[in-house]
């Protein structure tokens, strides 16, 4: 039987107050606040613990709605919606909602089909004849029931607008594909001659009163639209879409995206027979193409549009989104109506997710342990942050002797892929020296790799080194001889020093 709810709270916390619960937060000399707060409602220890998880995981803003019996009982804002200028999170700042798209639009496709004006299983190809799938036969059996599902066995996504390649026969397996929902999304709006904006708001948005809440970019977003972050904290661009995209191009807030939760949990706008299904497993992740931790995913399934959990609190509705700089995630239990939201500006969101929700609901918390973000206090990512963040501020010999004594002390934290990367946030911070170090390290210890010589090779290019470039991208083709990219920057170069550009 589950505890009384505590009297309900409303609070939307200013700066000011995020800032006091910081400084009154423990130090690293603390006990963790999970340790120090066992006894207290869940609510009221969110509000106390998650600034200090922002502080150490470098999160600039945060939103949240936390959910008790189907209604919202507390809201709750923190930091900076823009940490440059110091723009705080209020209750209408907006965040990138990314693969919380995807459950919106489910929503809005399953009201059509109670009103009979669409069917689960009818081939998409009969409505629409996808030319990015004209070349492959299985096309003609794709599904709303496969895309809602993730058993499309199409990519997540493909750039541009390429060929789509299928990774497995549809209805096969499960596989995580926002492809799958660009297509749905174009056979309902070819059939009904809507945008997916305006289905948005004819199904979902005026309805359940989402009245903050577009797939589109809007005037007021201008100046409400929080700005995502990057691991290390600093600014990046903000996405402004003009046109929708229903795997990824949503805006919202904690708030109208509870009002939407709340509405699932309650069966508003769907027959009982319709909501049943919407969380009835229809496909499990005992065969997904992503093979990472096999004992998550026996507790993992995906119904119609929502990925499903059963846990030791029981059943629960899940789904995270996650646009590199902006993360967000949702977890609620239909059962009793308890639920969270919670959105964030920074690459390091979910990296908090564990903490937030271990405080919030006792229960195994499947879903992030199987999609494998990490903690925000995982040594070994603290490591790899404390070489970045040294190359930085302290320069190429600091740097440097960081990276080898992290290197000496996890040696299998600073990969291939890790140090490659680790090469481009310093190039994007036009830190171009030091990226040429990493690189070049890179090319030491994976010799056989073509990926790593083109980026050395690009480093050299932004250092004005064109004859050792034009070498390293030479190497990457030798090695690779598909590297078109390599090819590409070879000309470039070569017409540079002829004409002297």
């Amino acid at each position: 039987m589950n505890s009384p709810a505590p009297a309900r709270r409303h609070a939307f916390l200013s700066l000011a107050l995020m800032v006091g619960l910081v400084a009154c937060g423990p130090d690293d000399s603390d006990p963790t606040p999970e340790m120090t707060a066992a006894a207290e409602a869940p609510a009221l220890v969110l509000l106390d613990s998650i600034p200090v998880f922002m502080q150490r995981a470098d999160v600039p803003g945060l939103q949240m709605a936390y959910m008790e019996s189907g209604e919202v009982t507390m809201t709750a804002a923190f930091g900076y919606a823009n940490s440059e200028n110091e723009v705080p999170v209020t209750e209408n700042t907006v965040f990138e909602a990314a693969s919380l798209s995807k459950p919106v639009f489910a929503y809005a496709v399953l009201r059509m089909v109670d009103r009979g004006e669409w069917d689960l299983d009818q081939p998409l190809w009969e409505i629409l004849e996808y030319e990015r799938l004209a070349h492959d036969e299985r096309a003609r059996q794709l599904t709303t029931r496969h895309v809602l599902t993730h058993t499309t066995g199409l990519p997540n996504w493909a750039w541009g607008d390429t060929q789509l390649a299928f990774e497995a026969d549809p209805g096969e397996r499960w596989g995580y594909s926002g492809e799958g929902f660009v297509y749905l999304q174009q056979a309902v709006e070819k059939q009904t001659g809507l945008t997916l904006e305006q289905i948005g708001m004819q199904e979902v948005f005026e309805p359940l009163g989402m009245s903050a809440t577009h797939y589109v970019w809007i005037e007021p977003f201008d100046s409400l639209a929080a700005i995502p972050h990057d691991e290390l904290g600093y600014p990046s661009n903000r996405r402004m879409p003009e046109s929708g995209n229903a795997a990824a191009s949503l805006h919202t807030s904690a708030t109208d995206y509870a009002r939407f939760v709340g509405a699932i949990m309650e069966c508003e706008g769907l027959v009982p027979e319709t909501c049943a299904a919407m969380l009835t497993p229809g496909s499990d992740l005992k065969k997904a193409a992503w093979d990472d931790n096999p004992e998550a995913r026996d507790h993992l399934f995906w119904g119609l549009g929502w990925g499903l959990q059963e846990g030791r609190r029981g059943p629960s509705f899940w789904h995270w989104g996650d646009q590199g700089t902006a993360r967000c995630f949702v977890l609620a239990y239909p059962d009793d109506g308890d639920a969270i939201v919670y959105f964030t500006n920074s690459e390091n969101g979910l990296a908090i997710g564990p903490a937030i929700l271990d405080l919030a609901f006792d229960d195994d918390h499947w879903p992030l342990r199987w999609l494998e973000y990490g903690r925000y206090d995982d040594p070994t990512r603290l490591a790899r942050l404390e070489v970045t963040k040294t190359f930085l501020h302290e320069g190429t010999e600091a740097g440097v002797a960081a990276f080898e004594r992290i290197k000496t002390e996890y040696p299998d934290l600073l990969d291939e892929d890790a140090v490659n990367s680790l090469g481009y946030v310093l190039f994007r911070r036009d830190a171009v020296e030091q990226a040429t170090w990493v690189f070049e390290r890179n090319t030491v210890d994976y010799p056989e790799s073509s990926n790593v010589w083109d980026s050395y090779g690009e480093s050299l290019r932004a250092g004005g080194r064109l004859e050792e470039s034009i070498a390293n991208y030479r190497k990457a083709i030798e090695l690779d001889p598909s590297n078109e990219n390599a090819r590409g920057y070879i000309a470039e170069m070569e017409e540079e020093q002829l004409t002297g550009g």
